[in-house]
């Protein structure tokens, strides 16, 4: 399920065709060929198509081959974004702003296609879901820590929670392969930083939806602050099931995961 407009979309296209454009500019002249001989890449330069066999270019002349390679992938991603781009004001014109698939995979793959040797040399603008994927669980970050008397539980992923149901929150998304974070903080209005239970990777909108397990809501203390919380998420923007997903449980109410599953499928999958 897409949460990501129409607008939104176009705008995002907009700001990448503009780092595209402005990279492209201030490369340099020339052809670069691409040829991966005895092991190693080998980078020929010429001037013009017509050259015959092109300069190899030395191993200190690798920025340019760099520079040169950047400038083909810019071209092609601008050709590519701008084709986006002129489809998705044509759905707008015509009223039918239904829902469509987010368009990142189609911009990854101009990459992703790239030969190894120019791949190498690429600074994509767009990353392959497996790549951006890994780049986004690597980010370091510091959570909250956990009190002496505190009980040692903890996910399969290896990371130590707070409680059972949050272990069974991480061990279903893991069984799902959704990325996420445990308690990475996040600034929001008026709480500076906050530490959601969760945030959670959409891969085809590349974008963070943090997600709340309230779990001792028979607790009068606990519910009040919960909703005040779920409150300042709103009030910063947060949509609920767009960017904020939440659920809650009490003592004689316990998580149904069923209900969990279908609410991860629905807005990751569906």
């Amino acid at each position: 399920m897409t949460t990501v407009t129409i607008d939104e979309q176009i705008k995002i296209l907009e700001q990448l065709v503009a780092k595209a454009q402005a990279s492209e500019r201030r490369a340099p002249a020339g052809i670069i060929s691409v040829m991966h001989t005895h092991g190693r890449n080998q980078y020929l330069l010429k001037e013009s198509p017509q050259e015959r066999p092109g300069k190899y270019l030395a191993k200190d002349k690798l920025p340019l081959a760099a520079a040169l390679v950047q400038r083909d992938y810019d071209r092609e991603f601008i050709c590519a974004a701008s084709a986006i781009k002129k489809k998705l004001l044509q759905i707008k014109k015509s009223g039918c702003e239904r829902n469509i698939s987010f368009l990142y995979a189609a911009l990854a793959d101009i990459y992703e296609r790239s030969a190894p040797g120019r791949k190498a040399l690429i600074k994509p603008y767009v990353l392959p879901d497996a790549l951006y994927i890994k780049e986004w669980e690597g980010v370091a970050y510091r959570g909250l820590s956990f009190s002496e008397d505190a009980p040692e539980i903890y996910s399969e992923r290896g990371e130590r929670v707070r409680s059972k149901s949050e272990k069974m929150i991480a061990d279903k998304l893991l069984l799902m392969k959704l990325p996420y974070r445990y308690e990475c903080p996040a600034n929001i209005e008026r709480r500076h930083p906050v530490y959601p239970d969760f945030t959670i990777l959409d891969v085809s909108e590349r974008r963070a939806v943090i997600y709340e397990h309230f779990g001792m809501m028979q607790d009068e203390d606990y519910a009040r602050d919960a909703l005040l919380k779920i409150r300042d998420y709103q009030k910063a923007g947060f949509q609920v099931g767009r960017d904020f997903l939440y659920t809650m449980e009490s003592s004689d109410c316990p998580l149904n995961m069923r209900n969990f599953e279908k609410m991860m499928r629905d807005r990751f999958f569906e």
